[in-house]
């Protein structure tokens, strides 16, 4: 839910972590993250109630694809935090070459009808809910 940040790159380090446990029986394969690369499925993430405007510092209008690549930029700075969050990022980069982003708003403003939004008719969706597709890339 939300953005993308440091909390949910946390999250997501637990499984790439996780991942380099896992050993792949492949003749090329080794067992560092880009050899598991080579082995990973495409990566989707989804970001559900999204909310913030996905532009650029100076007002240019980005994808969401590319606020993902940007949220997986290195932080500047040195010491242990800056070093473990860019560890974090390279990880995930290095484990999910094909990777993409999409973002879902908030299906209603309407808190009482959320939590019946199965029962409800699809045109009480906000439209730019229902306007959102996923593309296979």
């Amino acid at each position: 839910m939300g953005g993308i940040d440091e909390s949910a790159l946390d999250r997501l380090s637990l499984v790439t972590e996780m991942t380099k446990h896992v050993r792949v029986r492949a003749a090329a394969a080794n067992s560092t993250s880009e050899g598991l690369g080579e082995h990973s499925p495409a990566f989707l993430w989804l970001l559900r109630d999204f909310y913030l405007q996905l532009e650029e510092e100076g007002g240019r209008k980005i994808t969401p694809r590319e606020y993902l690549e940007t949220a997986l930029r290195p932080v500047p700075g040195t010491g242990p935090a800056v070093s473990a969050k860019n560890a974090i990022r390279a990880s995930i980069a290095q484990l999910f070459p094909a990777r993409d982003c999409f973002t879902l708003v908030r299906p209603m403003h309407d808190e009482a009808a959320l939590s019946q939004m199965d029962s409800l008719p699809r045109d009480k969706l906000r439209p730019e809910f229902r306007q959102v597709s996923v593309a296979p890339w």
